[in-house]
């Protein structure tokens, strides 16, 4: 077989092609056409080379093995001496991708320049993304086409998978949610069910203990109080409103949350040791006391849950002390087995309250000493005899 009829192994561009492509040296004969072959070969994907009128006047191998193979069912619809926006019309049944190709060569054409690719589907259904660039001191035009598919579907596989990870931590945040809401909630709803227990026994006895059964309703009562105001400190952190200051006494907190949390950690078998300096020496906090208490007793029912209890003297540790112009609160417990990070709970509500109280906050993990949770408030401006 003779060479010149077998589909060639390099571009294959008619007569004037060579001065379409306007290469600067003006070299002549072979070695110009050799050159060109090469730059041609160069391009990645499907290459083809327009004139003003858009017709095909030189293409790689890759377009014209394509077009040899799938003639107009392939993005190679045209092969060198056809016109290639009337292969495309024919090809294309979407009147919109031809428009979109016509745009695209318009704009390099108008411009001198690259226009911006676009991504269209080929006739054989292969997702394709097409550029077009006017060769710079012609009017000819380099069309490439670069078969795209593969990577469109692992593109695709890739959003899939980030969609069910955002569901699953979706999932996961509300189940975070849900657990710390129990966890804040549990201690004021089984203060209000003993108080109520204790009542209805009182009240059983013959004769009925009616002054001891209203203590234990007046108690019941309070920690529902407790319970509406820690729901309602919930919601307001969730809608970010603004804290209702009043200069609050923090040892007086640290004592509301201690009587919360007492009943869970004589169950486990945990002392609650309280470290506060006495109130002529403390400084009050400008504080939602609310607030406070909630940020307070996360921390702590997050301590009393991880603390190891197997050790001699286990126990959970709650300090305040002034330091300066702030007050410092300490939450402190040896976990369980080793080191353990306080939960995202307990640090999301903690963490939420101190920032709307312009208060800081640390955590420090430590294999030996345990988990320490420090909190600094800002005092209310005290004369300088009392704080020392």
């Amino acid at each position: 077989m003779n060479p010149s009829e077998s589909v060639p192994q390099t571009t294959r561009r008619p007569s004037g092609a060579r001065d379409l492509l306007r290469f600067p040296h003006g070299g002549q004969g072979q070695a110009l056409d050799d050159f060109a072959n090469a730059l041609m070969e160069s391009f990645p994907g499907y290459v083809a080379v327009l004139d003003a009128a858009y017709t095909v006047v030189a293409a790689n191998r890759a377009w014209i093995e394509l077009h040899a193979a799938n003639g107009p069912r392939s993005v190679a619809c045209a092969g060198v001496g056809d016109s290639y926006m009337t292969a495309v019309l024919a090809a294309l049944e979407d009147r919109e991708e031809s428009t979109r190709i016509g745009a695209l060569l318009e704009g390099a054409r108008e411009a001198g320049a690259a226009s911006a690719p676009i991504t269209v589907r080929s006739p054989d259904d292969r997702q394709l993304s097409m550029s077009a660039r006017r060769i710079r001191g012609g009017s000819a035009i380099v069309v490439t086409c670069v078969d795209v598919s593969e990577w469109a579907g692992s593109v695709r596989a890739l959003h899939q998978a980030q969609r069910e990870l955002i569901d699953a931590a979706q999932l996961a945040v509300a189940g975070e949610l849900v657990g710390g809401i129990a966890h804040d909630l549990r201690q004021p709803l089984a203060a209000i069910e003993m108080n109520v227990s204790v009542a209805t026994h009182l009240l059983r006895q013959a004769p009925p203990e009616a002054a001891s059964a209203l203590v234990a309703l007046d108690d019941a009562m309070s920690g529902a109080n407790v319970l509406r105001e820690s729901v309602q400190v919930l919601q307001d952190l969730v809608a970010k409103r603004e804290p209702a200051f009043a200069d609050v006494s923090i040892a007086a907190v640290i004592d509301d949350v201690i009587a919360l949390v007492q009943a869970e950690a004589s169950a486990r078998g945990l002392a609650i040791e309280r470290l506060v300096a006495t109130e002529d020496r403390m400084p009050r906090i400008p504080a939602d006391a609310s607030m406070l208490r909630e940020a307070i007793l996360s921390l702590v029912l997050d301590a009393v849950e991880n603390a190891d209890t197997t050790g001699t003297e286990p126990r959970v540790l709650i300090s305040a002390r002034p330091v300066e112009n702030d007050v410092e609160l300490v939450v402190h417990h040896r976990a369980q087995a080793g080191p353990a990070q306080v939960s995202v709970w307990a640090r999301s509500v903690a963490r939420s309250v101190a920032d709307a109280h312009g208060a800081s906050m640390s955590i420090d993990v430590d294999t030996v000493f345990g988990t320490t949770v420090r909190t600094i408030w800002p005092a209310v401006r005290v004369s300088r005899s009392i704080i020392e």
